[in-house]
């Protein structure tokens, strides 16, 4: 090898050791400041709600224990073709992330060719090859801060996964009880049309005994009417709200049916709820920690948009063979080579990139108040959940005095009306109070499970553990579960071959609706009974 090229490749690999460990232009990252409560403010350990740091939420979420809701979230973690798509896109961000690391290494090429010449009447060939590299030495550490750019989006989109994750277990939750809901209304409604038509009969025969006019069998007759058009419109909307549930687990309208046929009770809400504080949000929250990662992407392209002022400095080479014929190019005369640095310095621009630092700094500050922003919007969430439930814990109860009220009022006045004590309006009155209060509570008992839901989603739901800067691992599950359910990625075959429901009888813990109107309807009778009792009594005494 000749001394010349020698001297150039030393002095090229030496350039390149000594400028290689330089520094990283920019601002690094530091989490930015924002406003928390120590305390959610509806905290109240008499309605069951206690407030205790580090709380797990799958504690008591996991105790609502309805192996129905518990197959309809694991299906819809496994086939949601949302939360594919969401996997697709890390997929794709960490594949950018690789290719914006290799900027950071020696990139080589090659080529070679073959020509026909001809040239003052002589003929001749061709042949050449060769190896050319190009190296950006990263002085100022633009690169490095473009590599922090990648990371923080991918980081970016693994939350907004996890985060699609709680939301499609927290709207499979909703669905679900507001299905089983239209099931008990449905029934409920059912029950009061057989109560309506008895009533019609009554009329019917009075009207025919000249001891009531047509006017109470009309009214009746449409009583009894109405009910059954509400009964329609309750059954379209268990239906449309089947078929929601049939997309969020990735299949067809109709999947579920066969599952949801048999009715099941409302889920019930554990009697103890555990929350932990504000500030736990930051790390709890996966909408909040994606914020906190385009934060910190942001910050990083201010380092990109710094390291554009300062010059790039470029180490190239090549190594090339030429050749009249194939044997020729590997003789002494045929190498050629090069290596040495080079410079660019954008020093003549009018303002160009100096205006774009000043751009993507008031963009960090953009950014910056969206995190803050995310973080209020996480603790209102929590308390506007909280509040609801707790309001809807007390409502239910209110509602529950007021079925056993009506109860009472419509079987009394229903003896009274069959023996001519009270004109039939006061019939219908207390007949229509109960159906409305009846179909109130269970819409409340809908409401307060619902409520439990929101709360589980505001507080970030299963995700658990994770700190507020970017991580470096790769993988991205939670690491406890909800009802058993965790999120797995499938390939096209294993999501082919995911096995059907198969329909059993399930019987979930806690509330059981016919058993309740069940007991609500035999105490009633026994105060009805009394009640018509004591009116005997004091008639006898009126009597004498």
């Amino acid at each position: 090898m000749r001394p010349s090229l020698k001297k150039g490749i030393a002095l090229g690999s030496l350039l390149a050791l000594v400028v290689s460990g330089g520094c990283k232009v920019g601002s690094d990252y530091v989490a930015p400041q924002a406003t928390v409560n120590s305390s959610y403010i509806q905290i109240d350990e008499s309605k069951g709600i206690r407030q205790e740091v580090g709380a797990d939420v799958a504690s008591w979420w996991s105790q609502v224990q309805d192996p129905v809701l518990s197959r309809l979230t694991n299906e819809a973690v496994t086939n949601n073709l949302t939360l594919h798509e969401a996997l697709y896109r890390i997929q794709a961000a960490r594949a950018v992330l690789g290719s914006t690391r290799a900027n950071q290494y020696p990139q080589f090429a090659t080529g070679g060719g073959y020509s026909y010449n001809r040239r003052l009447g002589m003929d001749y060939n061709d042949y050449n090859a060769s190896l050319s590299m190009g190296w950006e030495i990263d002085v100022f550490g633009r690169l490095e801060r473009a590599n922090e750019v990648a990371t923080a989006n991918m980081e970016e989109l693994r939350e907004l996964y996890r985060n699609t994750y709680v939301i499609i277990c927290a709207n499979i939750a909703t669905l679900y009880g507001t299905a089983r809901s239209f099931q008990e209304q449905i029934r409920i409604s059912e029950e009061n049309i057989e109560i309506q038509r008895q009533t019609l009969d009554i009329t019917r025969t009075k009207n025919e005994l000249g001891s009531a006019s047509k006017l109470d069998e009309s009214q009746a007759l449409g009583v009894c009417r109405g009910t059954e058009s509400s009964v329609l419109s309750l059954q379209t909307k268990y239906q449309t709200t089947l078929n929601q549930i049939s997309i969020l687990v990735g299949r067809p309208p109709g999947y579920v049916d066969e599952l949801m046929r048999t009715p099941a009770p409302i889920p019930t809400p554990p009697e103890q709820i555990m929350v932990g504080i504000p500030a736990e949000l930051l790390r709890r929250r996966p909408d909040v920690r994606a914020a906190e990662q385009r934060v910190i992407a942001q910050n990083a392209r201010v380092g990109v948009a710094i390291g554009d002022l300062y010059p790039v400095f470029t180490l190239t080479g090549s190594f090339g063979l030429d050749g009249e014929s194939f044997k020729d190019m590997f003789n002494g005369d045929s190498i050629a080579a090069s290596i040495g640095p080079s410079f660019r310095w954008n020093v003549l621009n009018f303002g160009k990139y100096r205006f774009n630092v000043e751009a993507q700094e008031h963009t960090l500050q953009q950014q910056i108040s969206a995190y803050r922003e995310a973080v209020l919007e996480a603790a209102q969430d929590v308390d506007d959940a909280l509040v609801s439930y707790v309001n809807e814990r007390d409502r239910l109860q209110t509602l529950s005095d007021a079925v056993d009220a009506y109860t009472d009022a419509y079987n009394l006045s229903n003896e009274r009306y069959k023996s001519g004590q009270i004109d039939f309006q006061r019939l219908l009155d207390s007949q229509a109070g109960k159906l409305s209060y009846e179909l109130q509570y269970v819409q409340c008992r809908a409401s307060m499970f619902i409520s439990l839901v929101d709360l589980y989603r505001a507080l970030g739901g299963d995700w658990m553990g994770g700190t507020s800067t970017a991580s470096q691992s790769d993988e991205y599950v939670p690491t406890t579960q909800v009802s058993s359910a965790t999120p797995v990625v499938l390939s096209d075959e294993t999501a082919s071959t995911t096995a059907r429901y198969t329909t059993r009888e399930v019987k979930p813990k806690g509330y059981d609706p016919e058993a309740e109107w069940s007991e609500r309807q035999e105490r009633s009778r026994e105060r009805v009974s009394m009640a018509l009792h004591d009116d005997e009594v004091v008639n006898e005494v009126s009597s004498l």
